[in-house]
This record gives C-alpha cells, structure tokens and sequence, in this order.
C-alpha cells in the first residue's frame, strides 16, 4: 500500500513539467503625450519553441488594475531582458486596449489617443510554477514518510 502511494507521489513529481507555466513581474514609467505613466503587474505566459505565449496579465497602472486583453501577446525572454507585446485593458476606463510594445528596456505604450515612450521598460522571470509545485510535492512525500515513520516508532514503543 505504502509503495502504492509512493510510486504515485513520484510520478506526479516527475511529471510536473506538463504544469509548466512561467511567471514574470513587469514594471515600466515614463512621461509622454498621455502625461505621466507607471504600470506593474505579472505576466503568467507558456513557452513554446522559444517564444512565450502570455496566457494572464495582472497590475496596476496609474493606480487602476488591467488586465489582459486578445490572445497575440507574446514574449521572447533572454534571461536579462524580453521583447514583446502585452495587451491589456485598464478598469474605469472604456474598454480600449492599451498595447506595450517593447525591446529591452525601451517601450511605446499606444491607446486610442496617442503614444508614451520611455526606456525604463523591466521584466524578470519569478519562480516558475512548476518549480512550486515540484517543491510542494516534495515537500508533501516528506511529510508522508515522516508521518510513517513517526507512526511505526509509537506502534513498537507501546
């Protein structure tokens, strides 16, 4: 019984990778044409041959959420920098897509009425979710086992 459960808790272990979704933070501000701009928020995206396909967006820019908007947001992610697309929508505001088209640190942010551009543009890959998820089941068999053990140390001390 106990290999049973073993053998299961191993294979959802090793097969964590079909999970695989990175998470990145991103950050940029700038003055322009629009007046002043400050966004943040994370990006959930899923790679692909190199290229990341975004699949969730979330922050705040100038104080109100976005969230994702379209599905032809990509992202191409170095280690260092990115170069990509994200499409978002802002809350309180009408329901036109703000678009951030950026390459390293530089970025262009178009709406419906004109065009921001800076050169503070971040991205960073936080820790992925199949890496939190293979520390969660590894974390849960240790615990398993320890209970186990704990178990069959009382059974022969009574």
């Amino acid at each position: 019984m106990m290999a049973g459960k073993l053998s299961v808790a191993f294979g959802l272990l090793l097969s964590v990778g079909a999970l695989r979704a990175d998470v990145f933070s991103f950050s940029f501000s700038g003055n322009g044409g629009l007046g002043s701009v400050s966004a943040s928020g994370t990006v959930t995206a899923v790679e692909s041959a190199g290229f990341y396909t975004i699949t969730g967006l979330t922050g705040i820019q100038n104080g109100k959420s976005i969230s994702l908007y379209g599905s032809g947001n990509r992202l191409i992610y170095s280690g260092a920098s990115g170069v990509g697309t994200l499409q978002f929508l802002v809350s309180g505001l009408p329901a036109i897509p703000y678009t951030v088209v950026f390459t390293g640190s530089g970025f262009s942010e178009i709406e419906g009425i004109g065009i921001d551009k800076g050169t503070n543009f971040k991205i960073t890959r936080a820790v992925s979710e199949e890496s939190a998820v293979a520390l969660l089941l590894a974390m849960g068999l240790g615990v398993l086992l320890l209970g186990r053990k704990l178990a069959a140390k009382k059974d022969l001390h009574i």
